[in-house]
C-alpha cells in the first residue's frame, strides 16, 4: 500500500498536516519538495476543492494525462 500525505519539515522534525494511514509500525519514504514546485494547477485545485464537499467526478486516464501535459 502507498498512501500520500503532506506534511512539513522544520527544524529538523517532520510534521504530519493529515493524520497517518496506520497505527502500526510502517516503513515511509520522505520525499522533500520545494515550495515553489508544488503549486497546484487551477484543475488540481477545483478537482481537491470538489472531493472536499464530496462530490467526486469520473475522469479516463487519457483526460488526466491531457491535463497534466497542458499544465
Amino acid at each position: 500500500m502507498y498512501t500520500t500525505i503532506s506534511g512539513i519539515y522544520e527544524n529538523g522534525q517532520i510534521i504530519l498536516q493529515e493524520s497517518a494511514p496506520t497505527e502500526s509500525r510502517m516503513k515511509v519514504l520522505i520525499t522533500f519538495v520545494e515550495e515553489s514546485d508544488f503549486l497546484p494547477n487551477q484543475t488540481t485545485v477545483k478537482a481537491l476543492q470538489a472531493a472536499e464537499r464530496g462530490e467526486y467526478e469520473a475522469v479516463s486516464l487519457d483526460e488526466l494525462k491531457q491535463q497534466w501535459d497542458d499544465a
